[in-house]
C-alpha cells in the first residue's frame, strides 16, 4: 500500500516570507469567514488553537470564523491540517483586526454639571451615554450624594437625603467590552447641586457668658423651612480662628462638654469646664447644623468666665482702670487706726496687683 502525498496548506490571503497574511478584518465586531483548502488525500482535520479570541476554526471544513473582538495589527496563528492518513501541515498566519474607536462619555456635555436636585423629591434621573470602544459598556461612579444610586446600564436614580453648601463632586467610569483586557475606561468628574427646602436654624436659649464650673444649659435647634426626612441637626463644639474643634463630642475638654440629646437631635446640653481654659479655648462656639443641609447652620460664641463671675454685677468695670491708692481711718479698743494701700485694675473688674 502506498502512502498519500503529503498534504499542503493554500493560502486564502497574500503569501509573503512563508507566512499567510490574511485579509483584513473590516471593522471591529464584523465577523469572519475565511476558507482554507488543502492539497492530499481527504477527508481533512483543521485546527488553529491560537487565533486570536473568540475565532475558531470548524474541524471539517477548514472556516475559520467567528466574532473579531480582539484588536491588533498582524496577529500570529497557526493553522494545522491532518490527512486521512495522520500525516500533518502547519501553516503560519496572521490577521489584522482594527481597534475600536476611542471610548467617550458624551452626555453630559461640559460643563459636565448634571441637573439639579431637591432633597427628599426623587430624582428625575440622568442617562449617561458614551460613543467609541466596543459596546455593551459597564458603568461605574463614585462619591454620589446621599440618597442617589448608580445603575449598571449609566443612570442616576433615588431620592437624594442631603443638600450641600456647594456642588457635590463625582467621578463616572464607563467601560467597554474589549477582550481579553476590558481596560478601555474614560472617567469623567461632573457636578451636581443638591438643594432643600430648609430655611434655617436657629439655636435658642443663646447665652454670651457662662461660669467655668457653672451648672449645665440646654441648647435647642430648630430646622426651619421643609425638613422631609426630620434627620436634626448636627452639633459642633469649637474654638480659635478659623474655628476648630474642640474635642470628640460627649467628652471633657478645655471648652467644656457638650453632648447631644437623642438621634435625630434637636437639642443639647453643654457644661462648662471647671476652670477658665487658655485662649482661645476660653472663647468657644457651639454650631447647629442641619443634617439634611449642610448649608443651614446657626452659631453660639460665648465667653468662659471665672467661676462665680454671675454673682458680680456687671456694668462700669472700665471705671476702674490704673492705679489707686486709699487711706482708711478710724478707731478700734487699742485708740486711732490708719490703714493705706495701692491697686492697679485693668478696666474689666480685675485687680491685677497690689499693696
Amino acid at each position: 500500500m502506498t502512502t498519500p502525498a503529503p498534504p499542503a496548506i493554500q493560502c486564502p490571503g497574500t503569501l509573503s516570507g512563508g507566512t499567510c497574511q490574511l485579509p483584513a478584518v473590516a471593522a471591529l465586531r464584523d465577523t469572519v469567514n475565511v476558507t482554507f483548502t488543502a492539497t492530499g488525500t481527504g477527508p481533512f482535520t483543521w485546527t488553529a488553537p491560537s487565533a486570536p479570541a473568540n475565532l475558531m476554526m470548524v474541524s471539517t471544513t477548514g472556516v475559520l470564523t467567528g466574532e473579531a473582538t480582539q484588536p491588533g495589527a498582524n496577529q500570529p496563528f497557526t493553522v494545522t491540517v491532518r490527512d486521512a492518513a495522520g500525516q500533518s501541515a502547519n501553516l503560519n498566519c496572521t490577521i489584522t483586526i482594527p481597534a475600536a474607536p476611542q471610548l467617550k462619555i458624551t452626555a453630559p456635555p461640559p460643563p459636565n454639571t448634571l441637573p439639579g436636585g431637591t432633597v427628599g423629591t426623587a430624582y428625575t434621573g440622568f442617562q449617561f451615554q458614551a460613543t467609541g470602544g466596543l459596546p455593551p459598556y459597564t458603568w461605574e461612579s463614585a462619591n454620589l450624594p446621599p440618597g442617589l444610586a448608580f445603575n449598571s446600564s449609566g443612570a442616576i436614580t433615588g431620592t437624594p437625603t442631603t443638600a450641600q453648601a456647594s456642588p457635590d463632586m463625582f467621578q463616572v467610569t464607563v467601560f467597554d467590552s474589549q477582550q481579553p483586557n476590558p481596560a478601555f475606561a474614560n472617567t469623567a468628574t461632573l457636578s451636581i447641586t443638591i438643594t432643600s427646602a430648609i430655611t434655617g436654624v436657629v439655636i435658642s436659649p443663646k447665652f454670651t457668658t457662662i461660669d467655668a464650673s457653672g451648672s449645665q444649659v440646654t441648647l435647642n435647634a430648630s430646622v426651619n423651612g421643609t425638613d422631609p426626612f426630620q434627620a436634626g441637626v448636627n452639633w459642633t463644639r469649637e474654638s480659635g480662628s478659623p474655628l476648630m474643634s474642640c474635642g470628640n463630642l460627649g467628652q471633657v475638654t478645655p471648652c467644656g462638654t457638650l453632648t447631644p440629646v437623642e438621634s435625630p437631635s434637636f437639642s443639647a446640653t453643654y457644661l462648662p469646664p471647671t476652670s477658665v481654659p487658655g485662649a482661645p479655648n476660653n472663647t468657644p462656639t457651639i454650631t447647629a447644623t442641619a443634617v439634611d443641609d449642610t448649608g443651614k447652620s446657626d452659631t453660639n460664641p460665648f465667653t468662659i468666665n471665672m467661676p462665680g463671675a454671675a454673682a458680680c454685677p456687671v456694668g462700669r468695670e472700665s471705671a476702674m482702670s490704673g492705679s489707686f491708692a486709699y487711706l482708711m481711718k478710724g478707731f478700734d479698743a487699742n485708740g486711732a487706726v490708719a490703714i493705706a494701700g495701692s491697686f492697679h485694675a485693668d478696666g474689666t473688674g480685675k485687680i491685677t496687683s497690689g499693696v
